[in-house]
């Protein structure tokens, strides 16, 4: 008798069999598709708030925020360096772009130093995996002829060479000056429009023409805006009138408003053709800036913008779609870098960086793609102005300005206004250690590279306390010089300092005290005599009081110095005979003169000369 239920042999073989179909079927359709386009945007000096999904509440941007909706937004994405040619060296080459001579750039003026052609790039390594690469926009790094895009991996070119350009004249200087810097390829063109819509523009052609070519692309847009100089799409007269293109008296925050708006519309442009070309569910989009934002933009809620190593000069929005891979609507606490991307998209791609020259960067894919989970890592930085170093080890950021040195928690703390290096003084240490150790891997500083940062005479915000003098005195008697000229050093002039001086100024000889009080007396210490903190004579904490008991105790040494040189005869009460200084205390300050020479000396009447001689006297004044 025959079963119709199939043999245990049967169902072993089917079962070992499907997954084996299902597996080779994968594979098949796994080779047959076609590698993602790219098309990475990159806005220029654009602040981590700038977006209005990132935050900004005086604009919106349709646009790019659409992007973060249909793929993810980066809560901790940082830019390799606080200024654009630093940065981009990072972008095309995967790595610390304190690798290369050009990396030191902060950035690139004027100097024949750039990328060197033949050096492995993101659109080099994709040229090579098929793909057709297409720069429109800015490059700023190198000059023509030594250095360009086309020598970097690009087949095509179209845009400008330098740091900033006029959004109409297309020139880096003022409008009548001879600096026109629009190209196309190696051919410098001319082309009226604003530049926001002309790049758009040729990305829109750019799209067409690879998809009618059926080629996989890589296209970097990257856009001036919203690089000064300061112009909306209606600013063409203004910007006929311009000598300057990053004068400190142009700009306003609507201005800038119009400027991101701009841009947001031209992204909404490219973004449809993609739509129009049956080519968006294939394509990975990246919008990101940079560096961190300057003047105008929104950093919120960090300090610090462009050129500073400020959470602000650094952390600048990132975004990715790629649909069908990448989770819409969702966000990333991950750690990322510029040099992040091209490990990301070579991967993505199906290639890998050069064996040779390896990524200093990670490979994001997971995070987009799977959902991974944040990976703890150590991010480096240096900036030559100021004297900067920061480095961010989880969530901890060890930041030199100057000699000024801090430990942040910049999680807990994005303001960075808690320093915890003395709280934490073994995280602290260790970070300067890594700094140090890194630093060893990396080309010395440069004193011939560009750098610059803001100064106070730029922005506001940016001065430098200095010590505020007391109000002037009043006397003018012969003590009045020495106590000016403390007051100029910021010796003198708080009430813990005058709390201390009187009584010792009470015990001084007669002509050290007629000194002082010729000076000071009548408008100061009589009027602080009469105040109610004299009255109350609140107790002073030991440090304080001690170093107001110091400060005085030198104020009155100085003056003693200053009388033994005064003729007592003209004083202004002849009727006085003023005995010469006789106490003890004066007397033993006189005899020690030799050696508190540092001390007085300053202070004392110009052409003294040394002080061994006891009857020698200031120019103008008899011996005594």
């Amino acid at each position: 008798m025959h079963s119709s239920e199939p043999t245990r042999r049967q169902v072993l073989a089917t079962t070992v069999a499907a997954p084996l179909a299902i597996l080779a079927a994968s594979k098949t359709a796994s080779a047959a598709a076609p590698p993602p386009n790219i098309l990475f945007i990159l806005a220029d000096d654009f602040g981590y708030a700038d977006l209005s999904c990132y935050g900004r509440p005086d604009y919106t941007t349709p646009n790019i925020d659409k992007l973060a909706t249909e793929g993810v937004k980066f809560m901790q994405a940082y830019a390799n360096s606080a200024v654009c040619t630093a940065s981009r060296v990072a972008l095309i080459t995967g790595r610390y772009q304190y690798r290369l001579p050009v990396g030191l750039e902060e950035p690139l003026a004027g100097r024949n130093v750039g990328v060197p052609p033949g050096h492995p790039t993101l659109p080099s390594l994709l040229k090579k995996a098929g793909y057709g690469t297409a720069l429109i926009g800015k490059w700023h790094l190198g000059p023509f002829p030594d250095y360009g895009p086309l020598k970097s991996g690009y087949d095509r070119f179209w845009g400008f060479r330098g740091g900033d350009l006029d959004y109409f004249t297309h020139k880096s200087g003022g409008a009548q000056s001879n600096t026109d810097d629009l190209w196309d390829g190696d051919v410098k063109i001319h082309q009226n429009g604003y530049l926001t819509d002309l790049l758009a523009e040729q990305a829109i052609k750019s799209i067409n023409g690879y998809v009618k070519e059926r080629k996989p692309f890589f296209i970097s847009l990257h856009f001036n805006a919203p690089h000064w100089p300061w112009e909306g799409p209606n600013d063409e007269a203004l910007a006929r009138t311009l000598t300057n293109l990053g004068a400190f008296d142009a700009g306003t925050i609507k201005t800038y408003a119009r400027m991101v708006g701009e841009m947001d519309l031209q992204v909404g442009r490219v973004l449809k053709a993609l739509d129009a070309a049956g080519a968006a569910r294939n394509t990975i989009v990246v919008f990101t800036s940079d560096n961190g934002g300057e003047r105008f933009s929104d950093t919120w809620p960090f300090t610090g913008k462009k050129t500073e190593l400020l959470e602000g000069g650094l952390r600048i929005p990132a975004i990715a779609r790629w649909p069908g891979h990448i989770k819409p609507r969702s966000t990333t606490q991950q750690v990322a870098m510029t040099m992040d991307w091209l490990p990301t998209l070579t991967a993505a791609a199906g290639t890998q960086p050069d064996p040779a020259y390896p990524s200093d960067g990670m490979n994001l894919l997971p995070v987009l793609t799977e959902n991974a989970p944040p990976v703890t890592r150590r991010v480096y930085w240096r900036y030559r102005s100021n004297a900067q170093r920061a480095v961010r080890d989880g969530d901890m950021k060890y930041l030199k300005i100057n000699e000024n040195t801090f430990l942040f928690n910049v999680v807990e703390d994005p303001l960075e206004r808690a320093n915890l290096k003395d709280r934490q003084t073994g995280v602290y240490k260790k970070l300067v250690q890594d700094y140090d150790e890194w630093q060893a891997t990396m080309l010395p500083l440069d004193p011939a590279a560009g750098t610059y940062s803001f100064h106070s005479n730029q922005l506001a915000d940016h001065y430098s306390p200095q010590t505020v003098p007391p109000a002037p005195l009043q006397g003018r008697g012969p003590g009045a010089e020495p106590f000016r000229q403390l007051q100029l050093r910021g010796m003198i002039g708080s009430w813990p300092f005058w709390l201390e001086f009187i009584p010792l100024w009470k015990r001084c000889a007669p002509s050290a005290r007629w000194i002082a009080s010729s000076s000071l007396v009548a408008p100061e210490v009589n009027a602080f005599r009469r105040s109610s903190i004299w009255r109350a004579r609140p107790a002073l904490p030991s440090g304080s009081k001690n170093a107001a008991r110091s400060t005085a105790s030198q104020a009155l040494n100085r003056i003693r110095a200053w009388s033994r040189w005064v003729p007592l005869s003209r004083t202004p009460n002849s009727k006085t005979s003023l005995p010469p200084p006789t106490c003890l205390w004066c007397s033993t300050a006189w005899k020690t003169r030799t050696t508190s020479a540092p001390l007085f000396a300053p202070l004392m009447p110009p052409g003294l000369g040394p002080w061994s001689s006891r009857n020698a006297a200031p120019p103008g004044l008899p011996k005594p």
